[in-house]
């Protein structure tokens, strides 16, 4: 039995191969036939690894109470992937990356971290969006820069919620939090998990 992961992770070279042997890369069929990387398969390449690597229950580049966003950053560089698809990439503003995104995750079964994924995904594109030059009839937006901001505090209670569930009830991830100092009175994040991720960033729109 192959282990997806592994199997993509440790190819050396194009992934095209790949294609025609596990079902599960129809995942990524959308960034391999894109228009736009015709003729330098590298390019698919290291951005379906770079999907891999970050949205992997599996991956030791990622750790579930780490910097998400930091994370996702060095994984980029370390794939060397052209700086100039960042935000198509990290941010996910690339539509066919955000679908494949999406499925990948919805692949693994396991709910409680996938979804603590999605909202630490979600933090990190607000304070992107809070940093950025938002602009409004030729002037920056600062409304909305403050309703980014309040996101992300909404988002760091659900977090440090999710987080706390993960220590309650998964018992292979008990380990990596211990000593990890969690507050026990915060409310409880909405359980929306997978549903949620897809409506918002699987289907194109943001």
């Amino acid at each position: 039995m192959t282990h997806p992961y592994r199997t993509i992770t440790e190819h050396v070279g194009s992934l095209q191969s790949l294609f025609n042997i596990y079902p599960y890369m129809d995942t990524f069929k959308k960034i391999w036939e894109d228009e736009q990387y015709k003729g330098d398969f590298s390019i698919p390449t290291k951005i379906i690894k770079y999907i891999v690597f970050a949205f992997s229950i599996e991956s030791e580049k990622i750790t579930p109470n780490g910097d998400r966003g930091a994370e996702m950053r060095r994984i980029f560089k370390e794939m060397e992937i052209d700086e100039n698809l960042y935000t198509n990439v990290v941010l996910l503003e690339d539509p066919n990356i955000r679908e494949a995104a999406a499925k990948w995750l919805d692949y693994q079964d396991e709910p409680q971290l996938l979804y603590l994924w999605t909202l630490q995904m979600a933090y990190t594109q607000q304070q992107s969006a809070s940093i950025s030059n938002l602009v409004k009839n030729g002037v920056i937006d600062y409304d909305q820069k403050q309703k980014c901001v309040e996101h992300m505090r909404q988002l760091k209670v659900w977090i440090k919620d999710a987080q706390q569930e993960l220590l309650q009830n998964h018992d292979k991830l008990k380990e990596v939090y211990k000593g990890l100092d969690i507050d026990n009175t915060s409310k409880k994040a909405p359980q929306r998990g997978m549903e949620f991720f897809l409506k918002k960033y699987g289907n194109g729109d943001n």
